[in-house]
């Protein structure tokens, strides 16, 4: 008992998952022993299945060795570290399914801001289906269906680095993941395109409206995955 001892304490995040791992190292201190004897004792095996102690055939428990000591209060000595898990922690496909939720909710609303664009006129140049559907030399239903798909690898990128993401709330940090999704659509996808680095070519409107629409995406997505990690 004198000793040192550890223990290694395991701390969850309000999602359930380990958020701090703490080792710490203690010593008893002043231990006195009060007295050693034996006595009938008792014995229960609890079943499991990675320990099959209790299959032990026990016949007849002869008695049990007892001792009481008393000690001061736990010392806690140099020992004693706090391990942080890694920014993204450990895959969890319940928040990817939630995430591509969050994606595909996010791409009808933005889909549908798209067809009321269309459908007043506003910058008739900028259609994204009829983009992907000359990159790709597909139909137009086909590149509906593109579409969607990337909006839920989006909503599945996005339950991946939630953690990494800042922001106090998932609409926040969807907002902030739909500002990058912008980015990567105005440096690569709309000069393969042939719309120039963030869309110039069709005027400088085409980002600013890319990117509320990207913004309006992110936040939807965002707050359909909040609240389905809250109603687990």
């Amino acid at each position: 008992m004198g000793r040192t001892q550890v223990n290694l304490k395991l701390i969850p995040d309000v999602d359930g998952t380990p958020a701090i791992a703490q080792l710490v190292a203690y010593n008893l201190c002043d231990i006195q022993v009060k007295g050693v004897w034996s006595d009938p004792a008792r014995l229960h095996l609890v079943a499991h299945v990675k320990a099959p102690l209790a299959d032990l055939p026990v016949r007849k428990v002869h008695g049990g060795l007892f001792h009481g000591e008393s000690f001061s209060p736990l010392v806690v000595s140099s020992g004693y570290w706090r391990v942080y898990p890694r920014r993204f922690g450990r895959i969890d496909m319940n928040n990817i399914v939630k995430g591509v939720l969050g994606g595909l909710v996010g791409t009808v609303v933005m889909s549908a801001l798209m067809l009321m664009k269309s459908a007043m006129g506003l910058m008739p140049q900028l259609d994204v289906i009829h983009m992907l559907s000359g990159m790709m030399g597909v139909s137009a239903a086909i590149a509906w269906v593109i579409h969607f798909m990337i909006g839920a690898i989006w909503g599945a990128l996005f339950a991946l680095s939630y953690r990494a993401i800042p922001g106090a709330s998932s609409v926040v940090k969807g907002m902030l993941f739909g500002v990058g999704a912008w980015l990567l659509m105005m440096v690569m996808v709309m000069p393969m395109a042939g719309a120039g680095f963030f869309g110039m070519v069709m005027g400088v409107m085409a980002p600013m409206m890319t990117l509320l629409l990207h913004i309006i995406f992110g936040a939807v997505m965002g707050l359909v995955y909040g609240k389905e990690n809250r109603a687990v």
